[in-house]
């Protein structure tokens, strides 16, 4: 028996039985809301790694603030 065709077969028997349930309609929205969603998550884990990056220069420029006053005084 091919394998190699189980995945495929059974993604087209899923697709089929979602279809035959909830009609086209509702099956491209949920396929729109999955896509909405993992889009959503790549901007959340993008804005992680900016807060990050805006943490340390802030750190970086209050430190400098701070020497640069303490100098001065």
């Amino acid at each position: 028996m091919e394998y190699g065709f189980i995945g495929f077969y059974l993604t087209v028997f899923i697709l089929a039985g979602m279809i035959s349930y909830a009609g086209t309609g509702n099956t491209f929205n949920l396929f729109r809301y999955i896509d909405l969603s993992l889009r959503y998550q790549i901007v959340l884990v993008r804005m992680f790694f900016m807060r990050r990056k805006l943490e340390r220069a802030l750190n970086k420029s209050k430190k400098e603030f701070h020497n640069d006053r303490k100098n001065s005084i």
